[in-house]
């Protein structure tokens, strides 16, 4: 349904807890390695730039090798 997406769960020794990101996160697809950068967005979906990784719709796949949007890790970085 409709609504925010939801929330990212991590796990560690403690139990699950949310995990936090920035819009301005970069995601990398484990897969193929490609880096969707919310300050570019995805020509080939149509996103515009600004949109952050969260906010892509479920159905969303990597535009190079089809990866599902499950396969994407955040990279930590100091930017």
């Amino acid at each position: 349904p409709g609504g925010l997406p939801r929330p990212l769960l991590a796990k560690d020794r403690r139990g699950l807890f949310p995990m936090t990101f920035r819009p301005e996160d970069r995601w990398e697809c484990g897969v193929c390695w490609t880096v969707y950068d919310p300050r570019e967005g995805d020509d080939v979906a149509q996103v515009p730039p600004g949109t952050p990784f969260q906010a892509l719709p479920e159905d969303w796949h990597c535009p190079n090798c089809d990866g599902s949007k499950l396969r994407f890790m955040r990279i930590v970085d100091d930017r």
